[in-house]
């Protein structure tokens, strides 16, 4: 099947999975090292990735080589509010273009950076297309609340949908048959 939507969405989301973290080698890009790409959680053989967003701006990774690592915190976090740890250890930020370049460290260290979440709402108006199916053109009036890069919250709430909501969603168990497949 060709398709676009399905196929590519399954794409999108295996390509940013798989960059999340992972080793280069030296090239005009920069230097060699474990390179920690986005703030989502990801077990590797690199590291594990721990991301605290939306509760804190905190990017946490644990160590499984010994290398030099580059942790990227989001591109709007203010750099000169960015702080780095090894362990509980606060240690001078050193940039490296836009990551904070950690070196000498050692399988099962522990490294975090650390940013301010901005927070700001965000209203989105106007009306849909036409649809020559409709004669009347339904009015958007939505406001969306941000924290980093994450909707927390929509006003007016989603009738059909609990996206951007508090509450956890409960998954029904898998039909038997999964289970044993």
């Amino acid at each position: 099947m060709a398709g676009c939507c399905a196929p590519e969405g399954l794409r999108a989301i295996y390509t940013t999975w798989s960059n999340i973290i992972d080793r280069y080698p030296a090239s005009k890009l920069g230097p060699a090292g474990v390179y920690v790409n986005m703030s989502f959680n990801r077990d590797s053989k690199w590291g594990q990735v721990v991301s605290f967003m939306p509760a804190a701006g905190r990017l946490t990774v644990r160590a499984r080589v010994q290398d030099t690592f580059f942790v990227r915190p989001p591109h709007w976090a203010p750099r000169d509010q960015v702080t780095a740890f090894v362990g509980s250890q606060a240690v001078p930020v050193q940039w490296s273009d836009d990551y904070v370049r950690f070196t000498g460290i050692k399988s099962g260290d522990e490294l975090t950076v650390a940013y301010p979440l901005l927070s700001f709402k965000h209203e989105a108006d106007g009306s849909w297309k036409n649809d020559l199916r409709i004669n009347n053109r339904p009015s958007v009036n939505v406001t969306y609340e941000w924290l980093g890069n994450m909707v927390i919250a929509v006003d007016p709430k989603a009738e059909k949908t609990p996206i951007f909501s508090p509450e956890a969603r409960i998954l029904p168990p898998p039909p038997a048959a999964v289970m044993t497949q």
